[in-house]
């Protein structure tokens, strides 16, 4: 009985230093596949192949989007806790006259189905498309805004376009500090 307690510890041993030695091996290229999935991701957003993504902090959550040496646009990662059901995070896009050009959706916890209105392939993100703080008011149309709800859904609706509002109040606010303008 002890040679077979013995022989069950070994195993485990073992394979305990096997599962830790492949970890160790693989974690370079999981991490480097990352962050080349993040950049491929960046890269949609900006609706850019070739774009150079510079970033802005050090969070890497702001950064100047530049087409060779030449300024396109800005990227930055928005975020809200309002969600129906918790935080909803997406990455905003915005061109050189301070309009949306893209969004895309990061996380959400929102009930499926009903929150998939903030999915990146949502024909609802679409109005949003072109807009701008100086000629849109981003609220829902039934609270004085210019943007539809989705029944069933009006506090991710709410949440979001909430959260679009902040974003680019923020990125003209900091626009102003950003280099090389």
């Amino acid at each position: 009985m002890r040679t077979a307690g013995l022989t069950l510890i070994t195993a485990a041993l073992l394979s305990a230093l096997l599962i830790g030695l492949v970890s160790i091996g693989t974690n370079p290229i999981i991490v480097q596949n990352q962050v080349a999935h993040e950049a491929r991701i960046l890269r949609e957003v900006v609706k850019s192949s070739t774009a150079t993504l510079e970033p802005l902090n050090d969070q890497n959550t702001k950064f100047r989007v530049l087409e060779g040496n030449e300024l396109t646009g800005y990227l930055q990662k928005i975020e809200t806790t309002e969600g129906y059901n918790g935080t909803i995070t997406a990455w905003l896009a915005t061109d050189l006259r301070d309009a949306i050009l893209n969004l895309a959706t990061l996380e959400h916890e929102e009930t499926p189905g009903i929150g998939d209105i903030i999915n990146n392939d949502s024909v609802w993100l679409e109005q949003f498309m072109t807009t701008r703080l100086a000629s849109h008011t981003y609220r829902l149309q039934r609270e004085g805004g210019d943007f539809d709800h989705v029944t069933g859904a009006t506090v991710t609706s709410r949440a979001y376009i909430a959260m679009l509002n902040n974003g680019m109040l923020e990125h003209l606010e900091h626009k102003a500090s950003y280099p090389y303008e």
